[in-house]
């Protein structure tokens, strides 16, 4: 495991191994939804396309379709590990990520499926909360996957459309960088976390990072943290948001995005903030 940060990754590793385990098992899903923010969202990248919903709705159909199993599927036994590759752990205040290889394997150890995997954690009345997660399928013959650690210009120019859009409530000139359905949460100190789909944060009265932009609001991220691999890519993006040339706010911005027909798309965000 590497851990980026100099902060203890032990309690949002725990909750992503926690949840991994839980919903491994049979349903309900109690355990599962006691650590997850259930209006936080789910993006997916399957054989058969791109997706989002909410966690709670993710947890839904993972408990329906427990009642339809037959034959002889049992989930005693059945585990998720967390490798290929080893889980990444950034933590900054109250906003974690963990970025990491899962593996679903049967009671006789047997592969029966890999994910390249992304989970954003917030901490909540002083306990951590899975707050968004994203998920890769895999191949089970791939090799490992090779994995980048520097920004690209084309995953720059993604991020900086999508923030110049969020100031401008333009959402016509952002919808090819969204993925449909997607959604983010806003945890700005010291209220609550706020979820809301990106459509529908870009239509609203804030930038991306959560200000009015009624009046003149500079958004500017200052350094980045990139992870990816084929089409997905993780970038942990400190903030700076300016007005009238005075810092008022800094903070964290934990995008997801995938790669579709040539253009980074954003999948997931999730924004923790402090005011200046």
């Amino acid at each position: 495991m590497s851990i980026t940060e100099e902060n203890d990754a032990r309690g949002p590793l725990d909750i992503v191994r926690a949840f991994t385990t839980t919903t491994a098992q049979k349903p309900p899903l109690t355990e599962t939804r006691r650590i997850v923010l259930g209006d936080g969202y789910h993006a997916l990248s399957l054989e058969g396309g791109y997706f989002s919903l909410q966690l709670s709705v993710a947890l839904d159909k993972v408990e329906k379709s427990a009642g339809i199993q037959q034959g002889s599927f049992t989930y005693e036994g059945r585990t998720i590990n967390l490798e290929d590759p080893e889980p990444e752990v950034w933590i900054d205040d109250k906003i974690a990520v963990v970025w990491t290889g899962t593996k679903r394997l049967s009671p006789e150890q047997e592969l029966l499926g890999r994910s390249l995997s992304i989970f954003t954690l917030l901490q909540v009345n002083g306990s951590w909360k899975l707050a968004g997660a994203a998920s890769t399928q895999l191949s089970i013959e791939r090799p490992p996957l090779t994995i980048s650690t520097e920004i690209t210009p084309d995953l720059l120019e993604s991020l900086e459309r999508l923030k110049k859009a969020n100031q401008d409530g333009a959402w016509e000139d952002s919808e090819k960088l969204v993925l449909r359905k997607a959604g983010g949460t806003w945890l700005v100190q010291p209220g609550e976390p706020q979820h809301e789909l990106l459509e529908d944060h870009i239509r609203g009265p804030t930038g991306w990072f959560g200000l009015p932009v009624e009046h003149e609001v500079d958004e500017s991220f200052d350094d980045f943290k990139v992870r990816f691999s084929d089409n997905t890519a993780l970038v942990w993006a400190r903030f700076t948001v300016k007005s009238g040339g005075n810092s008022v706010r800094k903070g964290v911005n934990v995008i997801t995005l995938y790669w579709i027909d040539g253009t980074w798309v954003v999948a997931h965000s999730a924004v923790f903030a402090q005011d200046t």
